[in-house]
C-alpha cells in the first residue's frame, strides 16, 4: 500500500489510470505504425534503440516485445516529465503572497483572479492528503534588518528610554557582527530543507518545553457543548473510539482532502503524520518522539 501511495504521489497531479491508459495508447500506436513512420524511425525512436542496444540480453527478445517495452518506457518518462513540470509550475505560483494582503470584502485584481484560476487548474481534480507537500514553497527567511527593527518596535513600550537606547546599540552591534553570518547560514539551510525552522522548533520549543502538556501542546477531544445526543458514558466513549478509528483509516489511506483556503490555496498537512501511532517519551531535559 505504501509503495502504491508513493507512486501515486510521485506522478500527481496525473492519476495511475491516466498514466496507464496513455502508456498503453502510445504502445499500441507504435506497434501498429508503419516501419518508415516517425513513430518507428524518428529521432526519438533512434535514441531509444540506441539505449536498448546497451542491454545485450534484450536482443534475444522478439522485435515487437522490444518495441512495446521501449514505447512504455518513453511514455512513462514523458508523463513523469509532464507531472514534474506541472508541480514545478504550481510551486512557482504558490510563492506569490499578494493574496494575503487582501482586506476582507476587497475585490481581487484581474491578475489575482487569473492567479487563482491557474493555481486551481494546476492543482488537479481531487488531491489526496499529502499531494501538495512537494509543491509548497519553502519557509522564507525574513530580512535581518527588518527583523531587528520589528524587535525594537515590540520592546519599546516595555523599556525605559535609557534601556531602549542600550537595546538599540545591541541591535546595531549584532547587525555588524554575528547577524549577517547567521543570516547567511539560514539562507543556505533553506536550499536543502523545506522549513529551516521545523527541526529547531520541534526540539527546543516543543520537546524541551516543560509547561503542562495538555493545555500547551497536545490536542484533546471535547463533546458538543449544547447538544448531548446520549447520556450513557460508555456509549459516548465507544462512539469517540469508533470515530477516531474511522478518522485514522482516512489518514492512513490518505483519502482526506488537504486543507485549502477558498478550495484553492493548499496548507501544509505534515502534522497529520503524527496524529496517531506516535508517543512522546519523557526525558530529563528533552523528550523524544
Amino acid at each position: 500500500f505504501r509503495m502504491r501511495k508513493a507512486v501515486e504521489n510521485s506522478i500527481w497531479p496525473l492519476t495511475p489510470g491516466i498514466c496507464g491508459g496513455t502508456c498503453a495508447a502510445v504502445a499500441i500506436r507504435v506497434l501498429t505504425a508503419p516501419q518508415d513512420s516517425w513513430w518507428r524511425s524518428g529521432s526519438l525512436a533512434h535514441l531509444l534503440w540506441q539505449w536498448d542496444n546497451l542491454f545485450p540480453w534484450e536482443k534475444n527478445l522478439p522485435t515487437n516485445v522490444r518495441v512495446m517495452w521501449l514505447s512504455l518506457l518513453a511514455g512513462s518518462i514523458g508523463l513523469c516529465g509532464i507531472s514534474f513540470a506541472q508541480r514545478t509550475m504550481l510551486r512557482m505560483f504558490l510563492n506569490y503572497q499578494g493574496w494575503m494582503w487582501l482586506e476582507h470584502g476587497q475585490k481581487p485584481s484581474i491578475l489575482q483572479k487569473a492567479w487563482f484560476v491557474i493555481v486551481k487548474i494546476l492543482s488537479g481534480g481531487k488531491p489526496s492528503l499529502y499531494n501538495f507537500q512537494a509543491c509548497l514553497p519553502t519557509l522564507p527567511v525574513a530580512p535581518l534588518r527588518s527583523t531587528c527593527e520589528k524587535y525594537l518596535l515590540s520592546v519599546k513600550p516595555l523599556l525605559t528610554d535609557q534601556e531602549y537606547k542600550v537595546m538599540e546599540a545591541h541591535c546595531k552591534k549584532f547587525l555588524a557582527n554575528e547577524g549577517w553570518k547567521l543570516q547567511f547560514f539560514l539562507q543556505v539551510r533553506t536550499l536543502y530543507t523545506s522549513s529551516w525552522l521545523w527541526d529547531w522548533w520541534e526540539k527546543y520549543v516543543y520537546l524541551r518545553g516543560r509547561a503542562p502538556i495538555m493545555v500547551n501542546s497536545n490536542y484533546y477531544i471535547m463533546d458538543p457543548l449544547y447538544t448531548i445526543i446520549c447520556k450513557n458514558q460508555a456509549a459516548r466513549a465507544a462512539s469517540i473510539i469508533n470515530q477516531s478509528f474511522k478518522f485514522k483509516a482516512h489518514v492512513d489511506w490518505e483519502t482526506l482532502e488537504p486543507v485549502r483556503l477558498q478550495k484553492t490555496i493548499p496548507w501544509c498537512m505534515k502534522q497529520y503524520e503524527r496524529i496517531f501511532d506516535t508517543t512522546r517519551i519523557p526525558g530529563k531535559e528533552c523528550d523524544q518522539i
